[in-house]
């Protein structure tokens, strides 16, 4: 720890820790298992090296989640960082020039671009970020209630993308075979993304969307185009029944 970069290398068995007791969560989630850790840095994004979980136990209240393993990995490959995580419902990359630490500020600062009234600017200057990403799922849907309680859904889904700050761009493919929200239920869901400096371009295509159990929406398609507070929206759908 006395170095200019910490380095930890440590194997333990953890019997128990409870992150909302410890004021590092909101929700009671619980955790168990061995971790092997060996890697340098004292912040995700001077980490590298790896950290694992194994024979691991994740309890979110009462309720025992799919989980026995997950595993964390930073390397540095032809220049460029890669930061891999894997566990057993979600496998996530992202490689490139980032900071971690920086993504909520680089996305508010696109966000504010195109809806100024509603996001605020980033009070930080916006370093150099150039990256890609991906994400994919497997049954995941007992983990989505921990983004929003109104959530359901997002097994087996797959989304993609890049940012680029210093050329303001920003793109984003996403397959997602089904999600709800607040009872609303979307089937088949693909969404391509793309932004510049001032402008959010996107097409939805939705096989179905369920506002209730009666009524339905069958291939639906959205076109949007966002500019500073305005939107531009094209929707072509049919219904279950007249209107």
């Amino acid at each position: 720890l006395s170095q200019k970069e910490a380095v930890i290398q440590a194997n333990a068995n953890v019997t128990h820790i409870n992150f909302k007791n410890l004021g590092l969560m909101k929700d009671n989630i619980s955790l168990s298992g061995l971790l092997s850790l060996n890697f340098t840095g004292n912040n995700i994004d001077n980490f590298l090296g790896n950290a694992r979980i194994s024979q691991a136990s994740l309890m979110i209240d009462s309720n025992q989640m799919r989980f026995d393993s997950l595993s964390l990995t930073s390397t540095i490959e032809d220049g460029q960082k890669q930061l891999r995580l894997r566990s057993n419902e979600i496998e996530a990359n992202i490689s490139g020039n980032f900071k971690i630490m920086e993504l909520p500020n680089a996305f508010q600062h696109f966000l504010y671009n195109y809806y100024p009234s509603y996001f605020k600017e980033p009070k930080n200057n916006l370093s150099n970020q150039d990256f890609s990403f991906h994400v994919q799922t497997y049954q995941f849907d007992s983990y989505t209630p921990l983004f929003s309680k109104k959530l359901t859904g997002f097994n087996n889904a797959l989304i993609e993308g890049s940012l680029k700050s210093e050329t303001n761009e920003l793109s984003i493919r996403a397959q997602v075979p089904q999600f709800g929200y607040d009872g609303r239920l979307f089937t088949n869901t693909l969404l391509n993304g793309k932004g510049n400096h001032d402008t959010l371009f996107a097409d939805v295509l939705i096989d179905q969307f369920n506002l209730n159990d009666s009524l339905y929406f069958p291939n639906s398609k959205i076109t949007l185009a966002a500019h500073h507070d305005v939107s531009s929206v094209q929707v072509l759908t049919r219904a279950s029944k007249t209107l």
